[in-house]
């Protein structure tokens, strides 16, 4: 369950199981910033469980992971602080005995006493991203989908963030670089919580809101103990751990055989005894705590032992009309087995897609798009080799932060398993190196990368494998091309917010950006999408008028031929025109070829203006794009089903063009009312592609339209007749 489900299972049904999974979730930020609060471990594990009574007591009202992060960290900076307010003394004579200690103090030392309060005095959404990033342990993936923005975006989010907390920090910072205090919160910032403070927290019963007599009654002793007598450690985790002893025993509802057994091992005989099978279980299968919400029981194994990978990453998504995804990433459990659930959307129930990583493994891709779903099944990953070297730039210097990828074979035709490396980039390190565990073994000739990283181009190195050694590559990273610009409206004022976008068959190479209060954009590192195209002189216009004299000339000559009836000539004639014809085409593209070395295709879309596209040629380092917006178009209709009854929240977005091959230009996603009305007020001149889609309805694809002023009806038929 995500951190969303927990707390709405936690406030709306007070359930215990929710509440456990928090503890063993958050219990190790808890600590973690206690400890760096205080002096010993005893008193860092009081502050844990009086902040955990206090969330148990009375829970807060909040929605998502980004809230109870901050709330479980403000709370408990509140209960260090006044713990210590009365431990002045002591805590200044221990600091005076830390800088006699000959020991030389690290840099985390320096830092770590200050950390949570110039934490606490960032912005709330600076705040927000270090906590998912390094307290969280979030991907930046996961918390670009928390934020709302890229995966690239959310990367920057928290670099400015851990920038603005190296200022807060001040002195002891100072000699700190942004990359080397990631670097320590990564490794220090948390900590594992004590196992038996955890089992205690997690099998603690909870109280009905408002509070029972035990635990008003700890609550309140708590409060009257001053930070003073706190601080002797002792005496109240004896006081705790009665008092919470007497909770568990009194609202327990455990058979009187598992009375006297501690909670830890109680809790181990309840998940033993949901282990048994059920007597209709399928063999081998794990447990599932719902047994409603499994799609698929899936087993991961490695291919040549046979054994259960523990620790696999499994990423699935399904999809939805129109092609919303959502995704879910989870972990196989010791076994190597993982629950693949139902979609939280049960309109989303198209798949799903399952990608599987395992170190040191060959990663793969299983499709169920298109196929039945079975409730059970088994995924062997072949054991890989591992790469590595070094990222540099063109002039040869280390670049760190470089996300690497490996091109995959694609998928083949017909097959449900695939290798596919999309969910396991490595990263370059602070001095550039990087190690690579994914590469299949029978990668005997070539290794595809791609390597990307903000501000640089995307890169497409190709190692050949015989030539080099494996284990110390050195990949170049490309600098690209830059273009800079204004978008304006007719009267040549500046247009605020407008997205401009990189059209492109490889999804690597695309990028945006919007721009700014004087419509001033700028796109850093492009890749053309053509290649750098012939560089040979072409023809003159002097030859090329000639060229034209000669073949306009031959054309009479030919006609005079054919009407003398002279067939030996004519056939003569028709071959010299044919060969010139030939000749000049090569010249003419030869010259279109040197006008541009290289272009790319920005697409501009703005709210109240007509989207448009424009080419770039890439003539320099930096290239100049200036964009002037006509009013808007309006697309509008309606979709109906067969009998011509509306088809409401019916999806409609651009598409791509099947028929031209042509990636889609613009992006936009809207849905039908409740009378199947569709209307988007941005539209462009011209024809653009469309999809439509309804749950129960077979889509319609590519289909191509104009924001002509035309009442659009489109009508989709329903699966079940369809088919």
């Amino acid at each position: 369950m995500s951190e969303t489900e927990l707390l709405r299972a936690f406030w709306n049904e007070r359930s215990e199981e929710a509440y456990a999974e928090l503890v063993r979730r958050y219990a190790g930020l808890v600590f973690s910033v206690a400890r760096r609060r205080v002096p010993t471990a005893a008193l860092a594990e009081d502050i844990t469980q009086i902040v955990f009574i206090r969330f148990a007591q009375k829970p807060p009202k909040l929605q998502n992971q980004v809230q109870l992060a901050a709330w479980l960290h403000r709370t408990t900076l509140h209960v260090a602080l006044d713990t210590l307010r009365s431990e002045t003394r002591r805590r200044a004579r221990e600091q005076q005995a830390i800088l006699m200690d000959p020991a030389p103090n690290t840099l985390w030392d320096d830092i770590s006493p200050k950390l949570d309060e110039a934490l606490n005095e960032l912005k709330d959404e600076d705040r927000q991203a270090l906590l998912l990033r390094f307290f969280g342990r979030k991907s930046m993936r996961d918390i670009g989908a928390v934020f709302g923005v890229s995966e690239d975006a959310a990367k920057m989010r928290v670099s400015r963030a851990v920038d603005r907390l190296r200022t807060q920090l001040g002195v002891g910072a100072a000699g700190c670089t942004v990359a080397m205090l990631s670097t320590l919160l990564l490794e220090y910032s948390v900590e594992a919580a004590p196992g038996p403070l955890v089992s205690r927290l997690t099998t603690m019963r909870l109280p009905a809101l408002g509070g029972v007599t035990g635990m008003r009654g700890l609550l309140a002793l708590l409060r009257r103990i001053s930070p003073l007598e706190l601080a002797a450690g002792g005496a109240v985790l004896l006081l705790i751990g009665i008092g919470a002893g007497h909770l568990l025993r009194s609202g327990s509802t455990r058979p009187p055989e598992l009375a006297s057994e501690s909670p830890t091992l109680a809790t181990d005989k309840r998940l033993e005894e949901g282990r048994q099978p059920r007597p209709d279980a399928i063999p081998n299968r794990p447990p599932v705590n719902d047994p409603k919400t499994a799609k698929i029981i899936f087993h991961v194994l490695d291919a040549e032992t046979g054994r259960g990978l523990a620790g696999t990453k499994v990423h699935y998504a399904f999809f939805g009309p129109g092609g919303a995804g959502e995704s879910h990433d989870i972990l196989t459990d010791p076994n190597g087995d993982a629950t693949i659930a139902e979609p939280d959307d049960p309109t989303k129930n198209a798949g799903p897609n399952v990608f599987v990583t395992a170190e040191a493994h060959v990663p793969k891709v299983v499709g169920f798009i298109y196929g039945a779903v079975p409730p059970d099944y088994t995924i062997r990953l072949d054991p890989a080799t591992t790469v590595g070297g070094k990222v540099v730039d063109e002039q040869g210097l280390s670049v760190s932060g470089v996300e690497i990828l490996v091109q995959g074979p694609g998928n083949k035709p017909g097959q449900i398993e695939n290798i596919d490396f999309q969910t396991c980039p490595v990263t370059s390190r602070e001095d550039g190196s990087w190690t690579c565990s994914y590469i299949p073994i029978d990668y005997t000739n070539e290794i595809r990368f791609i390597l990307k990283k903000p501000g640089y181009a995307v890169t497409f190195p190709i190692v050949q494998v015989a030539q080099v050694n494996l284990t110390n590559l050195v990949l170049t990273l490309n600098s690209g091309f830059t273009i800079t610009g204004q978008v304006t409206d007719a009267l040549r004022q500046p247009i605020n917010n407008a997205e401009i976008r990189i059209v492109s068959r490889d999804s690597h190479k695309r990028q945006s950006t919007r721009t700014d209060e004087q419509g001033h954009f700028t796109l850093v590192g492009l890749q053309p999408d053509t290649p750098p195209r012939s560089t040979a002189a072409p023809l003159t216009a002097e030859e090329l008028r000639r060229l034209g004299e000669l073949y306009n000339n031959l054309q009479a000559e030919l006609a005079r031929a054919k009407a003398n009836s002279d067939q030996p000539r004519a056939v003569a004639l028709e071959q010299s025109l044919k060969e010139l014809k030939a000749h000049s085409d090569e010249a003419f593209s030869r010259a279109e070829e040197t006008q541009s070395v290289a272009l790319v295709e920005m697409s501009v879309q703005a709210k109240g203006f007509a989207a448009q596209t424009a080419k770039v040629d890439l003539l320099s380092a930096t290239n100049v794009a200036d964009v002037t917006m006509p009013p808007a178009n309006i697309f509008h209709g309606h979709v109906m089903d067969e009998a011509g009854n509306p088809i409401p929240d019916a999806v409609v977005r651009t598409d791509f063009d099947f028929k031209n091959q042509q990636e889609k230009r613009f992006e936009w996603t809207g849905h039908t009312d409740a009378t199947g009305w569709f209307e988007w007020d941005s539209a462009p001149i011209g024809e653009v592609c469309y999809w439509f889609e309804a749950s129960g309805y077979k889509p319609i694809r590519g289909q191509p339209l104009s924001a002509d002023g035309t009442d659009h009806t489109i009508t989709l038929n329903h699966i079940s007749r369809a088919q």
